[in-house]
């Protein structure tokens, strides 16, 4: 994303007991259009007596902000909001609304796009994160975090009907996989320095280069520092050990084991150098470290028959 850059501001500008107040701000952003009002308090009363930290007092909103130029391109729509902010730099208190009618990413189509966050220093409680896809099914989040090392994290997370193709880093615009993802009821818990997951989260229909896989099922068990992962991911692919870490050493560690898996039908460029078929079971232990990069990966071959 480039530089924030404001245009054509126009206020009121004003000193009044140790006050510098600027009234009716008028101004561009991101092609949208930016009001508000502001106060910031430097003196106590007294220009002698000047405060440690700044006493500031801001509200306004936002017309028509565009996310495209905001989000480097990955977020298409139209912004309405407002917001209200007031205290000093180190401890600010407010809230964020904002709203959109339509909205783009990640290859899909979504409505009523609704945000209503509310902070008071680092403790935040977002009242509602709302997006509605337009081809059917939802995500909706709620719930509080504190920014602290030690503070707590407590979200309820609703995807209904998602498509896997838009999930971060599966959404590229021809996908090799499809299907549905379903997490009802999905609960962020712990500590902002490790947060954990409880709930299920489900595939349905799921496809692999255009090849039907079954329908799968994975549950989240919190645990101290890390997530506990187990269930059938495919219908020929079963996680038989998993642990997800979001804290300091992030990164999720899978044992997969794959079962009679028809080669032919997933991997067609075989087709090309006669008629193969085949069919191959295993195991799969991947362990993958943040921002992506392979720490392990062991392929053991149990079955291979041709």
């Amino acid at each position: 994303s480039g530089p924030v850059r404001l245009r054509t501001v126009t206020a009121g500008l004003g000193l009044l007991d140790g006050t510098v107040a600027a009234r009716d701000i008028r101004g561009r952003i991101f092609k949208g259009g930016l009001y508000g009002q502001a106060r910031v308090g430097l003196y106590r009363g007294h220009v002698q007596r000047m405060r440690k930290e700044p006493l500031i007092w801001a509200r306004g909103g936002v017309n028509r902000l565009d996310l495209e130029p905001a989000s480097g391109g990955a977020v298409e729509a139209l912004v309405n909001g407002s917001f209200a902010v007031r205290g000093t730099p180190s401890y600010l208190q407010g809230r964020v609304q904002a709203k959109s009618k339509i909205l783009w990413a990640a290859n899909q189509w979504y409505n009523d796009a609704k945000l209503d966050l509310r902070f008071r220093g680092p403790r935040y409680t977002l009242k509602k994160m709302y997006v509605k896809r337009e081809e059917g099914g939802h995500v909706r989040v709620a719930g509080r975090i504190a920014t602290t090392r030690t503070g707590k994290v407590d979200l309820k997370v609703d995807v209904s009907r998602l498509p896997l193709a838009a999930v971060p880093g599966l959404d590229g615009e021809k996908p090799p996989v499809a299907g549905i993802v379903n997490a009802r009821n999905l609960r962020v818990g712990g500590s902002f320095a490790a947060p954990v997951l409880e709930g299920t989260i489900a595939l349905v229909r799921a496809k692999i280069r255009g090849v039907p896989a079954g329908n799968g099922e994975v549950r989240l068990i919190p645990q101290n520092d890390h997530t506990k992962l187990e269930g059938q991911i495919l219908s020929w692919l079963q996680l038989v050990r998993g642990r997800l870490a979001l804290g300091g050493n992030r990164g999720v560690a899978l044992k997969l084991r794959f079962q009679d898996v028809p080669l032919e039908r997933f991997v067609p460029e075989l087709a090309g150098r006669g008629n193969l078929e085949g069919r191959l079971s295993g195991t799969l232990d991947l362990d993958l470290g943040a921002p992506g990069g392979v720490r392990l990966a062991k392929l053991q071959i149990d079955k291979l028959s041709m």
